[in-house]
């Protein structure tokens, strides 16, 4: 949708997820940086410039991790750095098995 509205978007995703945004590719307005959410040095082309961060960041299956809130802190960290202050982020956990590996809320 915001490439269909014209707008510069820049993904930032691990090497082997690229496959996923071939169809992206050959779009001037989208830029594909590759890195690691987990290393903070490597997200900064992909904040830098923007003027807002969609965060999509997950585990694959019920597996304990920090991707998604050590990566997001990251995140944050870097778009403070580069004076970003829109950021969404986009969860499913919680939402059917998941939800018995969420911490209870206190």
């Amino acid at each position: 949708m915001a490439l269909e509205r014209q707008w510069t978007v820049t993904a930032y995703c691990r090497e082997e997820k690229q496959d996923k945004l071939a169809a992206f590719i050959e779009n001037p307005k989208f830029t594909l940086v590759l890195g690691d959410a987990m290393d903070k040095e490597s997200i900064t082309p992909a904040v830098k410039g923007h003027d807002a961060c969609l965060v999509l960041l997950g585990c694959t299956g019920l597996v304990a991790d920090k991707v998604s809130s050590v990566g997001t802190k990251h995140i944050i960290k870097e778009m403070k750095e580069v004076g970003m202050k829109k950021l969404v982020v986009v969860s499913a956990m919680g939402v059917g098995d998941s939800e018995a590996h969420c911490p209870p809320v206190t």
